[in-house]
């Protein structure tokens, strides 16, 4: 069951929803009629609500529930209009779709997420990643709400809901985590917390995929081999260079095979370098793609100010000498929570203070 209204911070007439969505209103002198609240399935109306049935089938008889439940109105669309003579109450007439309705939630809640930081993790098993980053956040002096299938709360308190979360809930759990005092909110980006469409309308500020950390572990090894060979290559060249300089009557040590060797190593050096712009482009093809694919699945909005975090050198490296975990997997997730802050605009030298204060309390 999803609904919006307990947090509901705008009372909206039907005058003001028909001009703004575009929607034809039965009869017309209803128009001043205000609802108090937003319901997408007949069990979750309460009085005064309005009843905007999940995209699909409506049938008479939920509509008949939501007016003895005490709906207000019913939002059906030009295919469904027919429904309209089986009710009393005001019926609104129009298409809306997923961004439509996400936005009408956005608006109904007082947009929610205009005034929190929203983080998101995009990932099936993202729990761990999730409360990492919470922890995180928390250290560095954020209160933070946390929407996910593995335990939903604001703060301290736990919140009761119904898995998977709607556009409706989102935008309610979000209200909930606001009015709660929440500085942030963190999303888990999965089937098992989200429905479809569910962040239509939701304002993001950082989003990261969890499961990029292979590629990037691969990326990482890659790169430490070609600085080791260029290091060999350099001391080589000095080597060469000295030896060049030096008195032709004194013998010099040479190392004969490497002078050999080295144009092959050359090649070889510049052949692992195209190689490892290659893996580089592929991994960014492959994320993009998998970005785009749940952009499009849960409504995820990128908009231009939307940072998409992913673990770096520089987050290892401030994770490992945090020496919080020797394990790898908490190191891991302790450098994406890193950077997803980092790249929410908190400055370097208060996330090594938070690490210091972390490795203090562990």
């Amino acid at each position: 069951m999803s609904s919006l209204g307990e947090t509901m911070s705008q009372r909206m007439t039907l005058g003001y929803l028909g001009n703004h969505y575009g929607l034809a209103i039965r009869p017309r002198f209803c128009e001043p009629v205000t609802v108090t609240s937003l319901a997408d399935d007949a069990q979750s109306v309460r009085p005064g609500a309005l009843f905007v049935p999940s995209r699909g089938t409506v049938a008479a008889s939920d509509i008949a529930e939501a007016e003895a439940r005490g709906a207000y109105a019913v939002v059906l669309s030009q295919e469904q209009q027919s429904l309209a003579g089986s009710t009393q109450i005001p019926v609104m007439i129009g298409g809306l779709d997923a961004e439509q309705l996400g936005q009408l939630a956005s608006d109904v809640a007082g947009e929610p997420s205009e005034s929190l930081a929203v983080f998101t993790i995009a990932e099936d098993d993202s729990a761990r990643y999730v409360k990492k980053l919470a922890e995180f956040l928390h250290t560095l002096g954020n209160p933070v709400g946390v929407v996910s299938a593995a335990g939903s709360y604001s703060l301290d308190r736990p919140l009761d809901v119904d898995y998977p979360v709607s556009m409706f809930d989102m935008e309610r759990l979000m209200s909930v985590c606001l009015e709660d005092g929440a500085a942030a909110v963190i999303v888990a980006v999965n089937p098992q917390t989200l429905k479809p469409d569910a962040l239509q309308a939701v304002k993001v500020d950082v989003v990261s995929l969890a499961s990029s950390k292979s590629a990037v572990d691969e990326i990482s090894r890659r790169a430490r081999e070609a600085t080791d060979e260029a290091a060999r290559k350099a001391d080589m060249q000095s080597r060469i260079k000295s030896a060049a300089q030096a008195d032709f009557t004194q013998t010099v040590a040479i190392p004969v095979d490497e002078l050999h060797h080295e144009k092959r190593r050359e090649h070889e050096e510049k052949r692992k370098s195209e190689a490892l712009a290659a893996s580089r482009n592929q991994m960014r093809q492959a994320e993009s793609r998998r970005l785009k694919q749940i952009c499009k699945t849960y409504g995820l909005n990128l908009r231009k100010d939307t940072k998409v975090a992913a673990r770096t050198e520089e987050s290892d490296s401030l994770s490992r000498q945090a020496g919080i975990s020797e394990d790898g997997d908490s190191q891991r997730q302790l450098s994406l929570s890193i950077s997803m802050t980092m790249a929410a605009g908190v400055r370097k030298n208060n996330i090594k203070s938070a690490l210091r204060v972390s490795k203090e309390l562990s």
